[in-house]
């Protein structure tokens, strides 16, 4: 992915800090763009000192919804900032947020072992995220857990097959388990919005996208994008996905049994499809992919119907699988029925595209 750097802002987050820190006010200040999808986060050098700064967007600049999460932004960055899962917030208003600059290198530069090895920190930083208390500020929910379009989408996608895979994720009021109860979300989880410190500790940064969701929305967003961006070339393994799954648990909870786990990792599946239909018309997404999902999601979808109606071999070939990877196989089958070139589509060899033959005969 190629960031999108803007200096358009710059101006702001160098009058932020004159405004906010007023020992620089004599100082010379320089505001460094970090990119990222909407290019309002800099490194700030004033004087001696040198701060991160996201500015906030104007009245105008963003949908009435976006407008309302300026405040969930200050709130949520703050607070996470005192539970130490952030760095601390110095300075904040309504048009910016000012926090301490701390070294790091994102997860998304790890090579694909360093990612595997940093599984555990991953589900215990999310487990802090999600213990930091939901306030009037926070308690709207996180964009991404529930709107139907990207914000860096180059259309909303309204194919029919697709609304209705959302007709059906929204039909559903509750997950069981823990996945299910609502807390404080990050929002847009992902390896590149995650540094290393180096001490080995974990710092979330870009908490504009923060609010209510699901315990197993950050999770999810963070299994959906481990291939999307950095090092990572496929959908996270079971021994991954288990391994962040428990630490969570652990960190979040008492005790933790098998049922809990069973629970949780089909309630971030669960999830990952909502993450799947956001993204299908992401700008980094490319075009065969987003025809591949036009097939797969709702295969997807149908799986999971099957394993909420009471399919329990569906439900742990889900959960074993991962849900993208297990809808693939279906549409790979489909696909020979069809003779449709699925696997030339995704640039895969067929070798790449199992069948899974007990299915696949009655969803096709």
């Amino acid at each position: 992915m190629t960031d999108i750097f803007s200096c358009e802002k710059a101006p702001q987050a160098v009058s932020a800090v004159r405004r906010l820190l007023t020992q620089h006010s004599a100082d010379a200040i320089e505001a460094t763009p970090l990119g990222g999808c909407n290019a309002l986060a800099f490194r700030v050098d004033a004087g001696a000192e040198t701060y991160f700064v996201r500015v906030l967007p104007e009245e105008g600049e963003g949908d009435e919804f976006n407008m309302k999460t300026v405040g969930v932004c200050v709130a949520s960055t703050t607070s996470c900032g005192e539970a130490g899962v952030t760095a601390a917030v110095l300075a904040a208003d309504e048009g910016a947020v000012i926090q301490a600059w701390r070294d790091g290198e994102r997860v998304a530069d790890f090579s694909q072992a360093e990612q595997f090895d940093a599984a555990e920190r991953i589900g215990e930083m999310i487990s802090t995220i999600h213990a930091v208390p939901l306030c009037a500020a926070t308690e709207l929910p996180a964009p991404h857990s529930f709107y139907r379009h990207d914000i860096k989408a180059d259309r909303r996608c309204d194919d029919i097959a697709m609304t209705e895979c959302w007709e059906y994720l929204e039909s559903v009021d509750r997950l069981n388990g823990i996945g299910g109860e609502l807390v404080l979300s990050h929002g847009d989880l992902h390896n590149k919005n995650v540094l290393v410190q180096p001490d080995g500790s974990l710092l979330a940064v870009d908490l504009e996208l923060a609010g209510q969701a699901r315990r197993a929305f950050d999770l999810a967003f963070w299994n959906y994008h481990w291939e999307m961006f950095g090092t990572c070339t496929a959908y996270p393994p079971l021994s991954v996905r288990c391994r962040i799954a428990r630490s969570y648990l652990q960190a979040a909870t008492e005790h933790v049994c098998e049922h809990d786990m069973d629970d949780l990792m089909f309630a971030v599946e669960f999830e990952v499809l909502r993450v799947a239909l956001l993204r299908i018309n992401h700008s980094d997404v490319n075009m065969g992919k987003k025809a591949a999902y036009k097939l797969q999601l709702p295969v997807a979808c149908e799986l999971l119907k099957r394993a909420q109606s009471g399919d329990e071999a569906i439900r742990s070939a889900i959960i074993q699988k991962g849900i993208l990877p297990f809808s693939l196989e279906h549409v790979a089958a489909c696909s020979e029925v069809i003779e449709f070139s699925l696997p030339t589509m995704l640039h895969l060899p067929t070798s790449q595209s199992p069948v899974h033959a007990p299915l696949v005969t009655t969803i096709c």
